[in-house]
């Protein structure tokens, strides 16, 4: 499985833009929606399509 690995930074309103790369591979687009998981010390993004 091939990996991207991106460093992006969160804004003071706690949001971080995802890479449009990783949109476009995606399909993401303004209003898709995004489960937010927290496991032990890591963030995990998976999109509900």
């Amino acid at each position: 499985m091939e990996e991207d690995v991106y460093v992006v930074k969160m804004d003071s309103k706690g949001r971080i833009v995802i890479p449009k790369d990783i949109r476009v591979k995606l399909g993401l687009k303004a209003g898709s929606r995004i489960q937010v998981l927290l496991k032990g010390s890591e963030v995990v993004l998976k999109y509900i399509k």
